[in-house]
């Protein structure tokens, strides 16, 4: 199954379903396992007052702190044990959800149980909220689906600020490329935005995306013509107008090149599967 970060969150395309919430009560010292029962969905737990140590499938062991969260994946194994100190109230709330991508493709956010130490006082707020609208038989679907994506829009901003502090050197380039409906610039041009040399901003921002700057700006230019050729209806030539390819007919030979198909075939295909 694909992995994505938490980061990744920030600007793609997901979907979130079946979530249900449940807030625990634990004795210090009590222990949970699904070693040899993989799960079958994803898992958010916050500590509310009360430390954990996960001991995983290897052997590996984790120790998530009070306040902190817990994030484990489809397929994860493990056995976790709980502990607190005098006083407060020592219980866990556990949001589970699957996760699915703008194809409809499951993924994951790790690999293995994962501790995510984010300050904010928020986080419990929010995980109380959830628990509250799953507790007798209330589906309230849509509410559930508000809290996690808000809930999951801020750990991803989390992790996005503390990544990009590294690239604070070419956070203009970067905010420029990430804005889709700006005229194409060259790496160059975005190097001297930054006042840098034109290698460092490559291989700078290689670090930060995975690919280089071109790769980077066709794909997030190819994946909002895709959501502008399904929901609305621009010719598309208009379409490549607002996204600022210089002419139509390169756009239909760049869309051609990342989808295997040409904008007029990809509009046809859509819009057939949404009439069955």
């Amino acid at each position: 199954m694909e992995i994505r970060s938490l980061r990744d969150l920030y600007d793609m395309e997901y979907t979130v379903q079946s979530i249900v919430a449940i807030k625990q009560f634990w004795n210090s010292k009590s222990t949970f396992s699904c070693v040899g029962k993989p799960k079958d969905h994803h898992l958010l737990l916050y500590l509310n007052d009360c430390e954990a140590v996960y001991t995983l499938k290897d052997g590996k062991k984790l120790t998530a702190a009070k306040g902190s969260m817990v994030y484990t994946p489809i397929g994860s194994e493990y056995a976790v044990r709980f502990y607190h100190g005098e006083g407060g109230e020592f219980y866990t709330v556990g949001i589970r959800f699957l996760l699915s991508d703008e194809r409809g493709a499951p993924f994951v956010l790790s690999d293995t149980p994962l501790v995510i130490e984010a300050d904010n006082a928020n986080y419990r707020a929010r995980f109380l909220e959830m628990e509250r609208y799953c507790v007798g038989g209330l589906r309230c679907i849509g509410k559930r689906k508000s809290i996690l994506y808000d809930l999951l829009f801020n750990l991803s901003g989390f992790f996005r600020a503390d990544y990009t502090k590294q690239f604070t050197m070419i956070a203009k380039g970067i905010a420029y490329l990430e804005q889709d409906e700006e005229p194409i610039r060259s790496v160059k041009e975005l190097a001297a935005m930054c006042n840098v040399s034109e290698v460092y901003f490559r291989r700078l921002f290689r670090l930060y995306a995975g690919m280089s700057p071109v790769q980077y700006r066709t794909e997030r230019k190819i994946s909002r013509a895709k959501q502008l050729l399904e929901k609305e209806e621009r010719s598309v030539s208009e379409i490549a107008e607002a996204l600022k390819f210089t002419d139509t007919s390169y756009f239909v030979k760049q869309f051609k090149r990342a989808t295997g198909k040409t904008p007029y075939e990809y509009r046809r295909q859509v819009r057939n599967k949404l009439c069955f």
